[in-house]
């Protein structure tokens, strides 16, 4: 139609169709795209709110049902009561418990100290009862040398007094030097070069090569003819044992 009109004139009618684009894009854009903006630019932005988390109501099951006419309001449970912490004492050792008790005892009722001799005796008593009970020789013997401090005591029996106890060993040792020796130097323990014949003569016939038995007959007086015998014998033994 341009053409046809304005057949002369083309450039005429390029700038005239251009003109109407434009005023065809401006009347588009303030018909659609200029309310759109606009609306989003004046509306406010929306709040996002948290949903709050309302509690919930109680249920019948939670809350009791009140007491009905007649009947007794059901007495409240009793709580019970926290025991105080208990603190714990500590315990005392054995020796300071020991002494402790000790001290809790009266004066009264404590045993009176004993003295060294005095203990020293009880115990040889009481190892003289337990020695007695062997019969054994050498055992009794032993026995006898240890009750000699008994000698003059008049409260020990005469059964385990020295020559008491060497009488039974001889029982059980008949034979035995040393049980021969011991009850034939017992004598000379109160006088000094005397011997138990017996015992002695017995000694001499077990062991008579023992230079040290015949020593136990030589004379305490000035017997020279005695002596003389005596240390005859001695030279004949084949030792000297004591």
């Amino acid at each position: 139609m341009c053409r046809s009109t304005f057949s002369s004139s083309t450039p005429r009618c390029s700038t005239f169709a251009i003109a109407i684009s434009i005023r065809l894009s401006a009347a588009l854009f303030c018909a659609v795209i200029a309310p759109i903006a606009s609306a989003q630019s004046v509306a406010p932005p929306t709040e996002q709110k948290s949903a709050e988390v309302q509690p919930a109501p109680p249920s019948s099951a939670d809350v009791p049902a009140p007491p009905q006419s007649g009947e007794a309001a059901p007495a409240p449970q009793p709580t019970e009561a926290t025991p105080p912490p208990t603190t714990q004492t500590p315990t005392a050792s054995p020796e300071a418990a020991a002494a402790a008790a000790v001290q809790a005892i009266p004066q009264s009722a404590l045993p009176a100290p004993v003295s060294d001799e005095a203990a020293f005796t009880l115990f040889r008593h009481d190892l003289i009862n337990l020695l007695i009970l062997r019969a054994d020789g050498r055992t009794l013997a032993a026995a006898a040398q240890i009750a000699a401090p008994d000698r003059d005591d008049p409260s020990r029996s005469a059964v385990k007094k020295t020559p008491g106890l060497l009488k039974r060993a001889q029982q059980f040792g008949g034979q035995d030097p040393l049980v021969l020796w011991v009850a034939a130097s017992n004598a000379c323990l109160a006088k000094p070069g005397c011997a138990d014949p017996v015992a002695l003569k017995t000694l001499q016939t077990v062991d008579a090569d023992n230079a040290a038995v015949w020593l136990l007959s030589f004379p305490a007086d000035d017997n020279a003819a005695r002596a003389q015998a005596t240390v005859t014998r001695m030279a004949q033994a084949q030792r000297y044992d004591d």
